[in-house]
């Protein structure tokens, strides 16, 4: 058991932090205190963890990432993001191509992103399916939150490029939404779509009114990522039936449809009702930007409390694993991070990070 003593904790529900204890067992949050008193009673063989001065939070999650699919500093051999001639995509797993060893998941502990939603490159249509997974572990089986969250397909320039190389259809915006409705229609046909997520890659606001159509016409609640040049039209096409991942809005603009890439999508998105979440791409960018994210939604006017739920609880929610991981509560895994600043501080660094209980990362010059 460990005890983490003396910090202000963040509490989602109140969006603030409180002076408090949490206390671990096992691979489990067991409490959270915030009305701490001399009549508070502590299991006097716990680890005691002193936070005194630190911000503990949950840890964060990047909502859309290709971690461990595409190797940090490796060249085409260490790319399994995507498979573009495969017959029958439906029945890809990126579990499967999960590279445990990646540097990049030291990067991610380093930085408190303690969980990663991995989705298949936007170079193919259908992705497969997609998982979510803890940051840390040996094995990819170690590291499963939820090996099966749902399916991604992917719409523009990257698919249209990638299969006009290979010569092989669909090419055309056209041909591509035929793909997806079909794929969509045969998986709720075999009664593959219940519990299951919708991924839809768009940047084009005609591609993304596209996907918010392909969602209606064949009944299935989608998530629209990245949807750079999102809207109120699009509010008010998708009327509450669509969740957005969006960016990373820290990117290069290479491509014709990330022309109006601008963190100004956080300040658009935080004016509608539906509920968002923010995303590194890892490593369109990188992990270890995704509160760079945050601190970019900050400078576009939203509140820091705001900010940090889109990086856990809200995130959490938005790739169907608010049970298990996204806040601080009896019961979910103890993924803890603590914080020498406030967490949305341009210079806050993190001194421990901690997944399912088990310290995975410790700053050289720790405070306690």
């Amino acid at each position: 058991m460990k005890v983490i003593e003396n910090g202000f904790i963040y509490n989602d529900k109140e969006k603030e932090f409180q002076k408090g204890l949490l206390i671990i067992k096992d691979e489990n949050i067991a409490d959270v205190i915030f009305s701490v008193d001399d009549e508070t009673k502590i299991d006097p063989k716990a680890e005691k963890i002193d936070a005194t001065g630190l911000y503990v939070m949950p840890g964060f999650i990047d909502t859309s990432s290709q971690i461990g699919l595409r190797e940090t500093g490796v060249r085409w051999e260490g790319d399994d993001s995507y498979e573009p001639l495969y017959s029958d995509p439906l029945e890809l797993s990126v579990v499967d191509g999960i590279y445990p060893f990646d540097m990049a998941f030291a990067e991610a502990v380093s930085e408190g992103v303690t969980a990663s939603h991995v989705m298949a490159a936007p170079n193919q249509v259908i992705g497969g399916k997609t998982a979510v997974i803890h940051t840390s572990g040996k094995t990819v089986d170690q590291m499963i939150v939820n090996s099966d969250v749902g399916y991604s397909f992917s719409m523009g320039e990257l698919p249209k490029t990638a299969l006009f190389e290979h010569k092989k259809l669909p090419l055309t915006r056209m041909a591509i939404a035929k793909q997806i409705r079909d794929a969509m229609n045969e998986l709720r046909k075999e009664d593959q779509l219940n519990g299951k997520e919708i991924f839809i890659r768009c940047h084009r606001a005609d591609d993304i009114a596209t996907a918010i159509r392909i969602g209606k016409e064949c009944e299935v609640h989608i998530t629209l990522v990245h949807a750079t040049e999102f809207s109120s039209t699009h509010e008010k096409q998708a009327n509450g039936s669509v969740d957005v991942i969006a960016g990373p809005a820290f990117q290069p603009m290479i491509r014709q449809e990330l022309q109006h890439l601008h963190p100004s999508l956080y300040k658009r998105l935080s004016a509608t009702n539906l509920s968002y979440a923010l995303a590194s791409d890892h490593p369109t960018s990188s992990v270890a930007h995704l509160r760079l994210e945050g601190i970019l939604a900050l400078k576009q006017g939203l509140k820091k409390e705001d900010v940090l739920n889109q990086l856990t609880i809200e995130a959490a929610k938005i790739v169907g694993c608010s049970d298990r991981i996204g806040s601080l509560e009896k019961g979910k895994f103890a993924d803890v991070v603590l914080w020498n600043d406030h967490p949305l501080t341009y210079g806050a660094t993190v001194e421990r990070t901690y997944i399912k209980g088990e310290e995975v990362y410790k700053e050289m010059n720790v405070h306690a």
